[in-house]
């Protein structure tokens, strides 16, 4: 089973409060996703769009309260101990 990335960022703005996951900002992200899924989208640009939609989907965290971020933190700071630890 193949992950999309559209579904990965709808999993992340679901994560976050209504304040970034209704903003503009979230909407670029989710047509960012769109184009890196959609397959006509050409291989040279899939690093720039995926660099887009890191530094989107890190704007949004920020304007989460620090609760919110709290708590990614410590999920992403978890996942990345798993793989480090095999």
């Amino acid at each position: 089973m193949s992950m999309l990335v559209e579904d990965a960022t709808l999993r992340e703005l679901g994560r976050l409060g209504d304040v970034a996951a209704e903003s503009p900002l979230a909407a670029s992200a989710l047509v960012l996703a769109r184009r890196m899924d959609d397959g006509g989208t050409a291989d040279t640009a899939m690093p720039a769009l995926a660099r887009e939609l890191r530094e989107a989907l890190a704007r949004l965290a920020d304007l989460e309260p620090a609760r919110v971020r709290d708590k990614f933190d410590e999920l992403e700071a978890k996942r990345l101990m798993r793989r480090a630890t095999g």
